[in-house]
């Protein structure tokens, strides 16, 4: 057996324009599952055919008073319908369909009886039938009869004849019609939703359709499950929608992102090998021709003269060879007893403080070097490689000039002894560029196998065609 659907809510104006645009704008908004393919058989059947504003508005004109300010909801907003078991007994699941011979007897029922019932107070009226089950919107602005305020005492110096006389004048006076709901003589009824209800019920109860379940007292938008099952596929079938739309953009995006970058590949090839090989150029002349003289100070240079000399004498007479056990992971093994050593040899305690100075700058640069960035720009790291290398010179080689300005070798083997100790493990330039050097390399392979990849792109002929 169909059921009776009428919901009635109180309104504020902002309501009412929300069900405006509701009734102009026949679009998917979410929450109704509006067919625009069906919207021209929607049918206004009280008020302008300009819509619910403009029929408000012609409301007023007609001499209503307009609520008072303090009215928050002066309204009805209403939806009458019934069940789809009446509008479509043989199959009640097929959304928004119906039979022709059960729509208009209810039309004619439903409408004769909100006529009848709210009268003047009527506004507007429209059927919708491009959504799951044909509805009908309708909004009432209740009216009463406000009359004068009657005087309730004199006013001074006001004779007794005169305040009669002045109560008589206000009692003539005509009543004005003003909207207010809970003045209204049917809604200031104890209960007065369930009557109306019970009233449209016998309305259509001829067509087969019952009064139905009441709301609960705390649900304001009094939903059958029915209807709150078919809002919430609706509402799911609208995500799925959009779900999928995204999708299909961001399949799209992708695609354009990858035509993009297969474009602006061959512009950025060359610049790419360009950068890895000017990296790679800075790290051979490091490599080749170790820290440009330029770049360090007079004592520095002078220092790195002398130990370099030094070097390739020790080399020769084998002393890396027989030294190695002082070469480790650790730049400070070994030093405490080489410092030990050589200030016994020397007996000056003030050579032992050189030391410590000398010791602290290898550390030092020794860590700056390995603490480089990793990542970043190969030329940018090639050069900071070179001012590391610059800097580690300077400092070291500073404190060892000044150490031997202040104590004067005796002898060139008391030089080779002196910077034996106080440099056991002296920088290998080659050694600390050998990551950088390789990283280069790294760097072109990814270029050429990027260029490898684009030019497996289904549209990399078209693009590189474009490019040329």
């Amino acid at each position: 057996m169909a059921e009776l659907v009428f919901n009635i809510e109180a309104a504020s104006p902002s309501m009412i324009a929300a069900l405006d645009r509701h009734c102009r704008v026949r679009t998917p908004d979410g929450t109704s599952a509006i067919d625009p393919a069906r919207s021209h058989r929607n049918c206004i059947f009280f008020g302008s055919d300009e819509g619910l504003m403009q029929s408000l508005k012609d409301f007023y004109e007609d001499g209503v008073e307009r609520p008072a300010k303090q009215a928050e909801k002066p309204y009805l907003r209403c939806v009458a319908s019934a069940s789809p078991e009446y509008f479509r007994p043989n199959a009640p699941d097929a959304k928004g369909t119906w039979e022709e011979e059960r729509l208009e007897p209810w039309i004619d029922a439903t409408m004769d009886h909100i006529e009848a019932q709210f009268g003047d107070d009527l506004v507007f009226a429209e059927l919708h039938l491009d959504e799951d089950t044909p509805h009908i919107h309708f909004v009432v602005a209740p009216t009463y009869q406000k009359t004068a305020r009657k005087p309730g005492r004199r006013k001074r110096n006001e004779t007794q004849e005169e305040f009669e006389a002045r109560k008589k004048a206000v009692a003539s006076k005509p009543t004005v019609r003003k909207v207010g709901r809970a003045s209204n003589a049917k809604l200031s009824r104890f209960n007065s939703y369930r009557l109306l209800r019970e009233e449209m019920a016998l309305a259509v109860n001829h067509l087969g359709i019952e009064y139905g379940e009441d709301r609960a007292p705390n649900d304001p938008k009094a939903k059958k499950t029915r209807q709150w099952v078919n809002e919430k596929a609706a509402e799911q079938k609208r995500k799925d929608k959009e779900l999928q739309q995204r999708e299909e953009e961001l399949d799209e995006r992708d695609r354009a992102i990858a035509r993009k970058e297969a474009i602006g590949f061959e512009a950025g090839r060359n610049e790419g090998l360009r950068a890895a090989n000017e990296a790679l150029d800075v790290a051979n002349v490091i490599i080749n021709a170790e820290v440009p003289e330029e770049e360090l100070t007079s004592d520095g240079k002078a220092t790195r003269r002398l130990i370099k000399s030094i070097k390739r004498s020790l080399e020769q007479s084998n002393w890396q060879r027989q030294n190695a056990g002082r070469t480790s992971a650790d730049p400070t093994a070994g030093w405490l007893s080489a410092r030990e050593q050589y200030a016994a040899k020397v007996g000056e305690q003030n050579w032992r403080d050189a030391f410590v100075e000398i010791r602290d700058a290898h550390c030092r640069n020794i860590s700056r070097i390995q603490n480089l960035p990793k990542t970043g720009s190969l030329v940018q790291r090639a050069r900071a490689l070179i001012g590391a290398i610059a800097s580690y010179w300077n400092e070291v080689g500073s404190e060892i000039s000044k150490l031997f300005r202040a104590f004067k070798p005796r002898s060139q083997d008391e030089v080779s002894g002196a910077l034996g100790l106080l440099l056991p493990d002296p920088l290998d330039e080659s050694a600390a560029l050998h990551e950088l050097t390789r990283n280069v390399q790294e760097e072109r392979r990814k270029i050429e196998f990027a260029q490898l990849v684009v030019s497996t792109y289904p549209d990399a002929n078209t693009v590189n065609s474009q490019h040329q």
